[in-house]
């Protein structure tokens, strides 16, 4: 059988992902958006993302990224909070080098807080992890990583896994002809990861009124993570 052949058997068997959960909220709540505003479609594709991983792949979010930002932030408050308190309590010049440690101590801690949005997040917008309920294969895990070019009409969604071999030698490759995949071995992990870069124009998934196309993005995200070497559940 050619290659042509056997790409057609996989187009004529594609699930109706009408009906997966994700894509049912959006009958009762559709997600209606500025088409002329690329910001405002973005942060609705990151949130579509997220919903399919979660409610149709059965992911576990993880909120390392978020916490991390969190306790950052809470730091740099606290600095400020006891600053304004201090201030009030003792007189100005007694209280100058207290004050001058927390104003330092702030703007260093917002400098942690956007290097590491920078060099550490790197435009992370889901990390999840998927276990086995048996407990015998390797606990799947997935980030997806978006990038939005300022003026560009394309949306790119990099989707990174650690998967247990037997389900890397099992899975099969998307046919989405804008998906491209590399994979291979995690030497400390001792497991298979597989790497997709799932580049789509704005209009793939938005029509001219700014309604967006739920099962769409489900049918994309799905041969996405099966591309990445992960059963779908």
């Amino acid at each position: 059988m050619s290659v042509r052949n056997k790409q057609t058997v996989v187009e004529e068997t594609v699930v109706d992902y009408s009906k997966s959960p994700s894509c049912l909220d959006y009958v009762t709540t559709p997600v209606i958006v500025n088409s002329s505003n690329a910001t405002d479609m973005k942060y609705a594709l990151d949130d579509a993302f997220k919903k399919v991983l979660i409610q149709d792949l059965k992911f576990t979010e993880i909120h390392t990224h978020t916490d991390t930002r969190l306790l950052i932030g809470f730091a740099a408050v606290a600095f400020s909070a006891y600053a304004s308190v201090y201030s009030y309590v003792v007189p100005f010049p007694e209280c100058k080098l207290i004050l001058l440690g927390c104003v330092i101590a702030y703007f260093t801690l917002n400098s942690i807080l956007m290097l590491y949005a920078t060099f550490v997040e790197k435009n992370v917008v889901f990390q999840g992890v998927r276990k086995d309920p048996l407990g015998i294969e390797y606990d799947e895990r997935i980030s997806l990583r978006v990038t939005h070019e300022p003026f560009a009409a394309n949306y790119t969604a990099v989707f990174e896994s650690v998967a247990a071999p037997s389900r890397v030698a099992k899975a099969n490759v998307p046919t989405i002809s804008s998906v491209k995949r590399k994979g291979g071995l995690n030497a400390k992990a001792g497991k298979q990861s597989g790497v997709v870069t799932l580049t789509k124009s704005f209009g793939d998934y938005f029509d001219v009124e700014g309604r967006l196309a739920p099962e769409v993005v489900a049918r994309h995200v799905a041969a996405s993570v099966s591309g990445c070497g992960m059963k779908l559940e």
